[in-house]
């Protein structure tokens, strides 16, 4: 990446109207104090440091990114204290890295799980959890006593590709009939290596390392798998659904619950932990916190359009306690979803089906409907434009359906008889 450089007093003026180059960084030298530079990056982010030499060596060290607590005088007074340490022969930049040098990777998840989730409030608890178990399940084991100074983007790369060849997989048993199991493979490096750079991003954020090494290294892309539900399959798990119930195979509340995450696309907690004080059968809505829901980071109230039965199975419901599904035994959700949706499937001789494959069978029949993509999108409650685009094939569909349909309305107008109106 190509440099430019200026040479400038640096003040507040100077560091607010400074601009990126997306070609390459901007570095501003101080006129008075020798090696004190403003770095512009292409993003925009702006950082001081200070340059020197220490024992015939050029040394960099980085003071920190402009704004709280780095201001420019702040910055200047932090040049000057390193300045005075070299004169009586103190390397500040050595001093940093020996302390670095200090804090392993394990010490690092610590402090991280104590002092994380304070820095983001609006994570979901469900989120953390699934960090917290990547890292005792595969960070921990082969990088934890990694000093954190050596994490380098090799290094990680490595990471990643030792997961996924199941190197971190082990099974103990915890007694008689209970074993803990964890599996390595692509999945499981994906969401190690996803779960690492938010830490590692956040000890960036605290100046606690220079930067984020996992930006630098390519990343296992996920195996996104859809399953979409035909008409012929629909109807077999209905048929299935309504034999068990005949039979009391199945509590009719799971049947319920099945029916709405196919009829709203749905995730399964947001049905799942249903309050009353979320439905609007008025308007016809599901309103869902942002807690409750992935776009909670941008607190915006999720609202899921209720079609005809889907507010009917609503309706009917008998309100005794919080939730629309409550439990027998106490103020929470119901639970034993997933063993009933394993007999439901189980029946259905359909084995590979998730739940979570009723959601995109929402999406298909939307799509396929001739609904836009970006509508099907606010229905699923995306956050961005490309969590839909994996249903863009579908689209697609949908248009060959159309012109199939023309063609076939044109074929049947020109064999009709000459003089036919």
């Amino acid at each position: 990446m190509s440099s430019t450089n200026k040479r400038q007093t640096i003040t507040k003026r100077i560091v607010d109207s400074a601009h990126a180059n997306p070609a390459g960084e901007v570095r501003i030298w101080d006129t008075d104090i020798k090696g004190f530079v403003l770095r512009i990056w292409p993003t925009g982010r702006k950082t001081y440091g200070l340059k020197y030499r220490f024992g015939g060596r050029q040394r960099w060290y980085r003071i920190g990114e402009h704004g709280s607590p780095w201001t420019v005088e702040t910055a200047r007074d932090e040049a000057k204290n390193v300045l005075e340490g070299l004169r009586q022969g103190e390397d500040a930049q050595a001093e940093k890295q020996g302390r670095r040098h200090a804090v392993t990777v394990a010490d690092l998840i610590d402090l991280y799980q104590a002092q994380g989730p304070a820095d983001r409030p609006n994570k979901r608890q469900s989120s953390w959890d699934r960090d917290w178990m990547d890292m005792a399940n595969h960070v921990g084991p082969l990088l934890g006593r990694t000093p954190i100074i050596d994490l380098t983007p090799s290094l990680i790369a490595k990471f990643q590709a030792d997961v996924a060849l199941g190197k971190t997989a082990r099974s103990t048993k915890l007694g008689p009939r209970a074993r803990s199991i964890v599996r390595g493979g692509k999945g499981a490096a994906g969401r190690s290596v996803r779960s690492l750079s938010a830490m590692l991003g956040w000890a960036a954020r605290r100046q606690i390392i220079e930067a984020n090494p996992v930006l630098k290294i390519e990343k296992i892309k996920d195996g996104i798998r859809e399953r979409f539900l035909s008409g012929a399959e629909i109807k077999t798990l209905f048929d299935t659904m309504a034999a068990m119930s005949h039979e009391e195979a199945i509590q009719p509340e799971f049947v319920e619950i099945i029916t709405l995450l196919l009829l709203t696309g749905a995730r399964r907690s947001e049905i799942v932990g249903l309050q009353w004080r979320e439905v609007d059968l008025e308007r016809r809505l599901l309103l869902l916190p942002p807690e409750r829901t992935k776009v909670g980071g941008r607190n915006r109230i999720r609202a899921i359009p209720l079609a005809d039965e889907a507010a009917s199975i609503l309706r009917d419901r008998a309100k005794r306690g919080t939730y629309v599904f409550q439990s027998r035994i106490a103020d929470q959700p119901l639970q034993g979803l997933s063993k009933a949706w394993a007999r439901v499937r189980g029946r259905a001789q359909m084995p590979d089906l998730r739940l979570h494959d009723l959601r995109h069978t929402f999406a298909s029949i939307a799509l396929l409907g001739g609904t836009p993509l970006a509508v099907v999108g606010r229905a699923l409650g995306h956050r961005n434009a490309a969590s839909t685009e994996r249903y863009a094939h579908l689209r697609d569909e949908a248009a060959f359906a159309a012109a199939e349909a023309v063609s076939s309305n044109v074929r049947a107008s020109r064999r009709q008889p000459r003089g036919h109106q």
